[in-house]
């Protein structure tokens, strides 16, 4: 009898351990690899070329800049603003700043920033700082990088 309950028990694990294997094979096998889904905050700093222009106070659009070796520095720049959402009005753009530009990477996505007076827009969506005077250092390191780049050119 010993024998037979040996036999059986054996059978019942294999069979126990073929019900587990079989679900997590067809489970393994039907899984897709989905691409990362990154923020537009990654996507900028990801990005390897970016198109700067400057407006100036009457509107008039100075001449833009493409770059690939600048886009690091800006897109850090970017990622690491201390920004929230907001629904106040950007104001008069002062410098538009495309990522992925398509001069560049003509099927790529753009990511377009419009800095404003008083907000960014990036892709679309307002982003404000905490205060005015962490605005204004935006705005200040932003036109840093136009000179820097300017001179690039």
């Amino acid at each position: 009898m010993s024998k037979q309950h040996s036999m059986l028990k054996a059978l019942l694990i294999t069979i126990g351990f073929y019900c587990i294997l079989i679900p997590l094979i067809i489970f393994f096998m039907n899984k897709k690899e989905s691409p990362p889904v990154y923020d537009v905050f990654e996507r900028i700093r990801l990005s390897p070329c970016v198109k700067f222009e400057k407006f100036s106070d009457e509107g008039t659009q100075y001449e833009p800049m493409i770059s690939n070796s600048g886009t690091l520095t800006l897109g850090d720049f970017f990622s690491s603003l201390i920004i929230t959402e907001g629904d106040s009005a950007i104001g008069d753009v002062l410098y538009k700043i495309t990522f992925n530009c398509r001069e560049v990477m003509p099927n790529g996505e753009e990511i377009i920033i419009l800095v404003g007076e008083h907000a960014l827009s990036i892709d679309g969506v307002i982003y404000v700082a905490e205060s005015e005077l962490m605005y204004k250092d935006i705005k200040r390191v932003i036109r840093s990088k136009w000179k820097y780049f300017d001179e690039q050119r």
